[in-house]
């Protein structure tokens, strides 16, 4: 190539696409065991198919295919991973990434050993105490009751222990 001769080739192409930016993402929490749908808001995400999340830093993150929405949302689901938070970032070409600090945390799933009382009338009222493993500290916790599954606010105790009001 001498600088002044170039070759023009209908099939080779590089295409300028504006910077893609994350605002917020939809939960924020998931569990250890992943299968977290998470909605990613933002800016200028183009539907490629290259288009991904990554979980984790740029040395260990997991690159996980997402589903284009639209140009200010994108559908990742989350993958496996020890507690803990970790950042999220986009990528349409696997070169390119947002670089917004957004973090995702995972959790360890409660689970419910026990719930004393167990029984009460059926004009609600009642105070339960659930014993269990795993309960985050939360203003966001709640115990869902009966077979339509109403939802009350719950009060966390402990890491085990929570209380709540029977609907």
């Amino acid at each position: 190539n001498n600088g002044h001769d170039f070759i023009d080739s209908p099939r080779v192409s590089y295409t300028y696409v504006s910077p893609m930016s994350i605002k917020f993402i939809s939960p924020k929490t998931g569990t250890v065991e992943g299968g977290t749908a998470i909605l990613i808001h933002g800016n200028n995400f183009i539907s490629s198919s290259g288009l991904s999340c990554r979980f984790g830093s740029t040395t260990e993150g997991q690159l996980i295919p997402s589903t284009y929405i639209s140009a200010e949302k994108v559908r990742c689901i989350a993958p496996k991973h020890a507690s803990g938070r970790v950042r999220i970032e986009i990528t349409t070409n696997h070169v390119d990434y947002t670089n917004n600090g957004v973090e995702f945390e995972y959790q360890v799933q409660a689970s419910v050993l026990s719930l004393n009382p167990s029984f009460g009338p059926i004009t609600g009222g009642t105070r339960v105490v659930l014993t269990g493993n795993g309960f985050p500290c939360s203003d966001q916790l709640q115990c869902r009751f009966g077979e339509n599954g109403i939802l009350v606010q719950a009060v966390w105790i402990a890491p085990t222990v929570v209380e709540c009001t029977v609907p």
